[in-house]
């Protein structure tokens, strides 16, 4: 019987050809040939349920609301789940970097970003800044279709995705984020993976900081489907038309010169077809021979470096058990935390474990309770090197992933799972290893248009597979994307019509944008190194005996901003200061309290410089347009809220003397401070949230609210609300602010106190 087509692979890629075809002609012949015992290709399931209601997957899990193909065959064949709920409101996520454990969650991390927290140093956000807007720009000049043509592609596949990282010259924990967002996302290591590969990867995708890493609503993990990813691809399935022939490994596909193609099987059986549609991963295609009557070449040798590449080195493993002990975890900044994730960071050698991260994927509904977790393969190779086979080998290897277990959540209780099931896609010979087919620098630009066409002397052999998709690499959807469009072509070429181009269906490039992020990015390069060789020159003097000669950088900067006719040039020293002076603990790793006490007349030399700097902008701001006047005063609203930093960090100096200092040169030193004071006066929700707690010196908005707090009832108030029951003082052994409750005191007990 002669085939119009024979699909090789029924992963969703197979299907979605086949059905495709059959939906533009019913009357189309189609075989569809699975090497595995079951149709779903890299989608595997297994029950988690205690009754087996509940369906988790060794290989695909989650789909996202903007993956609107697969999204749209889940809810026609299916129903979905939506983890974000399983999650709640604000998961948590356990990370470990920098060699210690960080716990933060959606609110408490900067800018959704796992172990970042919100307090973070401003150096490592800076860094972050930096190569977050070098991402932006590098994704704007990639062809989301043909990578090869982007802007700088032979630029970009010239490098390994390691040598970016390390010629950015990141904060150490930037870095260290880098490898493990690329090891945890796509499962390699980044040295054998191209800058053009990972781009392109990111931009089919939605964008790596915009959609990759997204774990809440609407990223790419927002969904997971009841029945399953392999029992959603068994049902997809069932729509195909033509014959499905499972267990029947192709070992070669033959060229004729009547532009027929003979497929062979591993057990020697053939059938022969007018198209043939190649849909499993490029590392596996390799194992096919491709041959002709006349011997000559049916694969270009672009395509053929394809099939050479390396593939994921990622197992999953599925643990339930009978609660969600990782619910409710009781940790210093949330009493009932939920965490949802955890990884072990950018290498979990030194924690002596192969696991790297896991998720949540509990159904409370079905009393389902259970973590799915990627782990390395070579916890399976240790335990067969020690020569056990069976249910020996079973056992032990579940109990080392019970320990890696452990190890990964920082939680006994991970011992516990009532069952652990593990599927090695390594041991799979039609498989190889998970998740996707990558590429090593110099192969993407080879391939020009050639990535999306069919190949062969009668180009009649077609590539369909998550990794050639027009749109959302590497992922299920790219892989029914790749599939329709191969359907699509195919049935142009069995009608005699020409074989479409590939639309750029994901982002398109955008040079305008490039060049605005980059010259972003250039800009914070600078600011960067200019801070840099400060905190080296910094570095080169003795802190606690110099530290507060720092104070001398400030009312200079000020004073050489004014001989700028610009307007603009007063945000520097303001920013500057702003950044020195709220940091300077994180910056130096000098504790303030540790200083020296700095001198009156320094302090008075200090402050006529500063107000004199606040008087000049004021003069300036009442002979300027409009415009100009919202810049000058804005000014002076920074300069209120970094000179009440300078003043926290002297008055932890002076506390004891806090309210003396009106008989010394010091005594503009208070009178700033009401200015520091009314700068905070829209801080009136942090009295109560103050009220009976501490606050840390070394955090920058608590060293700025102890300044606006510590002036109002002293300076301001007694004046004109003597009814304050806030009363501040300085905790010199504990570098803390305690705010308390007092009773309401009237006007002659605070000038009694005064006094």
């Amino acid at each position: 019987m002669l085939y119009d087509l024979i699909v090789i692979g029924g992963g969703f890629a197979g299907i979605s050809t086949a059905i495709e075809l059959e939906k533009k002609d019913p009357n189309a012949k189609v075989l569809v040939l699975e090497a595995s015992e079951q149709i779903g290709g890299r989608c595997r399931n297994t029950c988690v349920g205690p009754n087996g209601e509940s369906s988790a997957g060794f290989g695909a899990q989650y789909i996202g609301v903007k993956q609107t193909h697969i999204y749209s065959i889940a809810s026609r064949l299916s129903s979905l789940r939506s983890n974000t709920k399983i999650y709640g409101h604000n998961p948590w996520f356990r990370t470990y970097s920098e060699g210690k454990w960080y716990d933060t969650s959606v609110e408490t991390c900067w800018n959704g970003i796992q172990s970042l927290d919100i307090n973070a140093s401003w150096l490592k956000k800076l860094s972050l800044c930096k190569t977050v807007l070098l991402v932006y720009a590098l994704e704007n000049l990639i062809n989301g279709a043909y990578p090869s043509l982007s802007w700088c592609a032979y630029w970009l596949d010239k490098w390994n995705v390691q040598e970016w990282i390390d010629a950015q010259k990141l904060h150490p924990w930037v870095a260290e984020l880098w490898v493990m967002g690329v090891r945890n996302i796509m499962s390699i290591d980044p040295k054998d993976l191209s800058l053009l590969h990972f781009l392109w990867y990111s931009v089919t995708n939605g964008g790596f900081f915009d959609e990759v890493t997204k774990d809440t609503v609407g990223g790419p993990q927002e969904f997971s489907v009841e029945c399953g990813m392999g029992g959603l691809a068994q049902l997809y399935s069932k729509e195909i038309r033509g014959d499905i022939l499972l267990n029947f490994p192709v070992v070669e596909v033959k060229t004729c010169p009547n532009q027929e193609l003979i497929v062979r099987g591993k057990n020697g059986t053939t059938f022969v077809a007018r198209t043939v549609a190649i849909c499993v991963t490029p590392g596996v295609t390799g194992q096919i021979n491709f041959t002709s009557f006349n011997d000559i070449p049916v694969i270009c040798q672009e395509r053929t470096n394809l099939f050479n590449q390396p593939i994921g080195y990622i197992a999953r493993v599925v643990m339930r058990y009978s609660q969600r002990f990782w619910h409710n975890v009781s940790i210093p900044k949330n009493l009932n935390a939920n965490f949802c994730g955890f990884s072990t960071g950018a290498d979990p050698t030194p924690l002596k474990t192969y696991m790297e991260w896991a998720l949540d994927i509990s159904d409370p509904a079905k009393k389902s309770y259970a973590l799915t977790i990627f782990t390395r393969t070579g916890i399976f190779d240790n335990v067969r090197a020690m020569g056990i086979t069976g249910d020996q080998y079973k056992e032990e290897v579940e109990r080392q992933l019970k320990e890696d277990a452990v190890i990964l959540t920082q939680m006994e209780m991970a011992r516990t799972a009532n069952s652990v099931e593990w599927y090695e896609w390594k041991e799979n010979e039609w498989i190889r290893g998970g998740p996707n087919t990558y590429t090593r620098p110099g192969v993407l630009t080879t391939l020009g248009k050639k990535l999306h066409e069919p190949d062969g002397p009668h180009k009649n052999i077609f590539f369909a597979a998550a990794e050639y998709a027009p749109a959302f690499v590497g992922y299920v959807e790219g892989a029914v994307r790749s599939g329709e469009l191969v359907g699509q072509q195919i049935y142009a070429k069995l009608h005699g019509k020409g074989v479409q181009s590939v639309p750029v269906v994901s982002k398109k490039p955008n040079i305008l944008l490039a060049i605005l992020f980059g010259l972003l990015w250039i800009i914070v390069c600078i600011l960067e190194a200019t801070i840099n060789i400060i905190l080296r020159l910094l570095s080169s003097i003795s802190l606690p005996k110099h530290a507060w000669q720092l104070d001398w950088i400030y009312p200079f900067l000020y004073l050489t901003a004014l001989t700028i006719s610009s307007p603009y040039a007063l945000f520097i020293p303001q920013i500057f200061t702003f950044i020195m002076v709220s940091q300077f603990d994180n910056i130096t790793g000098f504790k303030a309290l540790d200083a020296p006490e700095p001198s009156p007349m320094r302090l008075f030399i200090h402050e006529i410089c500063t107000l004199f700097y606040l008087l000049v902008t004021l003069w300036q701001s009442s002979n300027s347009d409009s415009f100009e006047w919202i810049i000058y005063a804005l000014n002076g609203a920074l300069l209120m809220a970094t000179y009440g930093a300078v003043i926290t960090h002297e008055a932890a100096h002076i506390g004891g003397r806090l309210s003396h200092t009106w008989d010394s040169p010091g005594w503009l030193f208070n009178s700033v401070l009401m200015g520091a004071g009314l700068h905070h006066a829209h801080h009136v929700k942090h009295l109560k949230r103050l009220a009976n707690e501490s606050v840390p010196l070394d955090s920058g908005i608590g060293i700025l609210d102890a300044a606006g707090l510590a002036l109002f009832p002293q300076i301001w108030f007694k004046k004109i609300n003597p009814v304050i029951p806030i009363e501040i003082r300085l905790i010199k052994e504990n570098d803390y602010f305690e705010i308390k409750n007092i009773e309401p005191i009237n006007e002659d007990t605070v000038n009694g106190r005064d006094k």
